[in-house]
């Protein structure tokens, strides 16, 4: 976890964004990482000194509109997320065991 004084003294260093519209996981793991999927970014300076903003949803069913409603067929889900080194954002999701399709907008803003 990050703290306060990890980010005094300094300003932003890089403020990297992308978008994701119905790309599907591909990749399955366990508990929290239950299905990803690894995005990579260009070079992180001190992953330590990040902080990450995802605007979106995962839903299963592949189709950006069911994120808006719940019904017997379709599930929407909060993904999170973590980096996993200088270069990987990782975007994750625990689902009830079908493979979940990510939409939104990823944001990493790395400070100095």
């Amino acid at each position: 976890m990050s703290t306060l004084t990890q980010f005094s003294g300094g300003g932003v260093r890089q403020i990297q964004t992308g978008y994701l519209s119905n790309v599907v996981a591909t990749a399955a793991g366990t508990g929290e990482e239950q299905f990803y999927l690894d995005i990579t970014v260009s070079a992180i300076t001190n992953t330590t000194k990040c902080v990450i903003q995802f605007d979106g949803a995962a839903n299963i069913g592949g189709l950006p509109y069911h994120f808006y409603y719940f019904n017997s067929t379709t599930q929407t889900y909060i993904p999170t997320t973590k980096i996993l080194n200088s270069t990987t954002l990782r975007i994750m999701c625990r689902t009830s065991g079908s493979t979940p399709y990510f939409n939104g907008r990823w944001t990493i803003t790395e400070y100095n």
